[in-house]
């Protein structure tokens, strides 16, 4: 389920995802971020930013839970 989860939101997330990264690295502080983010991703409205994180954190969560029901990622 976790690698299914996975694959379903890295897909059209990655390229996202990883030009945040980019942004959080650059950014001297949160408001910082924030307009850097705004400049970077012109077209995606507030709401929509909203909801790829909030799904990113849902992602996240769901997979540490299973991770942890399964025993931990080393099989411990």
């Amino acid at each position: 389920m976790a690698d299914n989860l996975a694959a379903r939101a890295n897909g059209p997330m990655t390229s996202w995802i990883d030009q945040l990264r980019k942004l959080t690295k650059q950014a001297a502080d949160l408001q910082d971020l924030l307009d850097l983010a705004a400049s970077a991703f012109p077209g995606m409205d507030t709401d929509t930013m909203a909801k790829v994180i909030g799904q990113e954190l849902m992602r996240a969560r769901l997979t540490g839970r299973l991770d942890a029901q399964e025993g931990g990622a080393d099989g411990r």
